[in-house]
């Protein structure tokens, strides 16, 4: 079969390999017809890695399930499916909590594992025309349609980079209807995250970015192009809301002015109705520790500008390991956080609360 594989550091060769075979009587051999990049593919082609030559690439797979093992029960030859990225059995203790990208039997050296990636098990990439997917009761996800369909570009995105963004806004930034977000970086997944929270009811996303191509995209899909070139609203700037193809949930897109304040932080006296903007973070790979941040900062939803913080609005600091958190206060009288989500190549979100100087 033919596959992209690693040949050294900036060069890669599609190249015949031996064909993908069953190894398991709960494995599925997957024929795959759509297959996406990743920036973390960058990290083994700019030599950041353990890569060894040989190796092929890929984890973002969408295929037809061409033959199973004896054991597979929810997936037959023909079964058109997306794989996630992060393989998984599906039933050991990390499994069974939802945590499946910490598998503690895909790969004996470490949790997690995936597909075509340095020093995360020995399972070959997707960019390949076939693919051995273990526990493909619990790797294959079913899906209508044919292959090379109207969806088969939208399907694609399912595996890794769709998830990344709804994940960012979902569980990260926790953005809920009437909310208000910037996103930094119309990228794939920065682009997916500002759908995504259009999709969870976002009053308004503003995506900032430098890149005509991608501002345009944003406009498309509903948010408010900004031109950090500029330095100011984009030309592109669409209605907010979700683009055409969401059918969805529309109604919440008519610019709610819902109050909120559920940090229990309250506005000044005499203060205007206020929204709020919330953002929150935690590293996207297991054991990776990373700053973050929580904030609700009253926003004036007649001038657009924000009112004066209270005298102890809290900052909260989160570490996955362990669970930590810490708190400080910031200054009485100064003025109160503004939020921003950034994202990496790599589709690792971040979030950070900046204090303009008092």
């Amino acid at each position: 079969m033919r596959a992209v594989v690693y040949a050294d550091v900036r060069t890669v060769d599609v190249r015949e390999v031996p064909d993908a075979t069953l190894e398991a009587e709960t494995d599925a051999l997957v024929r795959i017809t759509s297959t996406a990049l990743c920036g973390t593919d960058l990290h083994m082609y700019d030599g950041r890695t353990s890569a060894e030559p040989g190796l092929v690439l890929g984890h973002e797979p969408l295929g037809v399930v061409q033959e199973v093992g004896a054991a597979v029960q929810t997936v037959r030859p023909g079964t058109r499916v997306v794989i996630p990225t992060h393989l998984f059995c599906g039933t050991c203790v990390m499994c069974a909590r939802g945590l499946s990208a910490a598998c503690l039997r895909a790969r004996a050296e470490g949790p997690g594992a995936a597909y075509g990636y340095a020093g995360m098990g020995p399972y070959r990439g997707a960019q390949a025309d076939l693919l051995r997917v273990p526990w493909a009761d619990a790797n294959c996800v079913p899906l209508p349609g044919e292959p090379g369909d109207g969806y088969e570009d939208d399907f694609v995105l399912l595996a890794d980079a769709f998830v990344t963004g709804w994940h960012a806004a979902a569980a990260l930034a926790e953005v809920e209807p009437g909310d208000t977000v910037a996103v930094f970086g119309a990228g794939t997944v920065g682009l997916l995250g500002a759908y995504s929270a259009l999709l969870r009811g976002a009053r308004v996303v503003y995506s900032v970015d430098g890149v005509d191509a991608r501002l345009d995209k944003a406009g498309e899909i509903g948010a408010v192009p900004i031109d950090f070139r500029r330095a100011t609203r984009s030309s592109r700037s669409a209605p907010t809301g979700p683009g055409p193809g969401c059918r969805s949930a529309r109604r919440s897109w008519a610019g709610s002015t819902r109050s909120s304040t559920r940090s229990g932080s309250r506005p000044a006296t005499g203060s205007t109705p206020t929204g709020s903007v919330r953002t929150r973070s935690s590293p996207t790979r297991p054991g990776w520790s990373t700053p973050s941040a929580r904030s609700r900062s009253p926003v004036s939803t007649r001038t657009g500008t924000h009112t004066p913080a209270p005298a102890r609005t809290a900052r909260r600091t989160w570490s996955r390991r362990g669970e930590r958190c810490s708190a400080r206060g910031w200054r009485s009288g100064s003025v109160a956080p503004t939020t921003a989500v950034t994202q990496s190549c790599c589709g690792t979100w971040s979030s950070r609360a900046e204090r303009d100087p008092a």
